[in-house]
């Protein structure tokens, strides 16, 4: 029955995201650990998650050091869900003798470990971590049956979570109060994707008249131009806005552009959801205001 409780709370955590820390703790419980993570790391080091009975400071160390912990790297071949001891991953000397084992795994106080990656992507990986101290035993074969089944479970939570995470890039909502502003808005990702555009965005670039949407993203109408708005989306990802003026084929005025990082509310994963706002402004095409906004001016 208490397997039961829990897949059913793994899934409730799937779409209240609040819900993720108890799901940490129970497993925690299930193989006697004594902490526990659940994160989303990025590859090359950074990320965000959840962390149970431990110091909460401990999670942004785990997150600058988790891209160098060697030896306890998943293989490709790994399925996603399934449990694994540090001693199944690696040798315990290799372990003791390794950077991250002396960077963050013994100073921390963790001595042994059961893991799973729960989700990969291209720049994130998903894992499951519940740890033990040197005062208590470390974890083997008998500890894993205690969570095995659970692993499936998990794996399609986390499949669920992301995909909402995803799918919640912009309410409804705001949609539409952003279709209400009289500049163009769009909203890009990580990867300078496009995740979002407002109505006077769209119109804006179906006239092709400086800017287009083309397969490798946001473009001018010369190259030089594309250069500097895919310079100027990399810098805002980086955290540092800029503004730049856009020539027009037609030879109207310019456009105007703003570039800025967008920080939202992320998911527990750490994802945050888009990274950039820019805003486009073209002078000569008039607003559309109502009659009785007209009247309120």
């Amino acid at each position: 029955m208490a397997g039961a409780q829990d897949a059913a709370l793994i899934y409730d955590a799937a779409v209240d995201p609040s819900l993720w820390p108890r799901v940490l703790e129970r497993l925690i419980d299930r193989v006697g650990g004594s902490h526990g993570t659940m994160v989303r790391e990025r590859f090359a080091g950074g990320g965000g998650g959840v962390i149970a009975r431990m110091d909460p400071d401990v999670l942004q160390q785990y997150l600058s050091q988790c891209h160098i912990s060697e030896p306890l790297k998943f293989s490709s071949s790994t399925p996603a869900g399934q449990f694994m001891t540090d001693r199944q991953m690696a040798p315990r000397e290799d372990l003791v003798t390794s950077r991250y084992y002396r960077a963050f795994l013994r100073p921390v106080g963790i001595n042994s470990l059961v893991t799973a990656v729960l989700w990969r992507g291209t720049e994130f990986k998903c894992c499951v971590t519940m740890s033990r101290s040197p005062q208590a035993e470390e974890f083997d074969a008998n500890d894993i049956r205690l969570v095995r089944d659970l692993g499936p479970h998990l794996v399609r939570a986390i499949g669920v979570s992301l995909r909402l995470a995803e799918a919640s890039i912009v309410s409804r909502g705001a949609e539409t109060t952003l279709d209400r502003l009289p500049h163009g808005l769009l909203l890009f990702d990580r990867r300078g994707k496009i995740a979002f555009l407002n109505r006077e965005a769209e119109a804006i670039l179906a006239a092709r008249d400086g800017l287009a949407i083309t397969p490798r993203g946001l473009a001018g109408a010369r190259q030089a131009e594309t250069e500097r708005l895919v310079r100027a989306i990399a810098k805002a990802v980086a955290g540092e806005g800029s503004a730049l003026r856009v020539e027009r084929p037609s030879g109207r005025r310019p456009l105007v552009i703003l570039v800025a990082p967008f920080r939202p509310e992320t998911d527990w994963l750490g994802t945050t959801l888009p990274a950039v706002i820019l805003t486009v402004t073209d002078s000569e095409r008039p607003p559309v205001i109502s009659e009785a906004r007209l009247i309120q001016l």
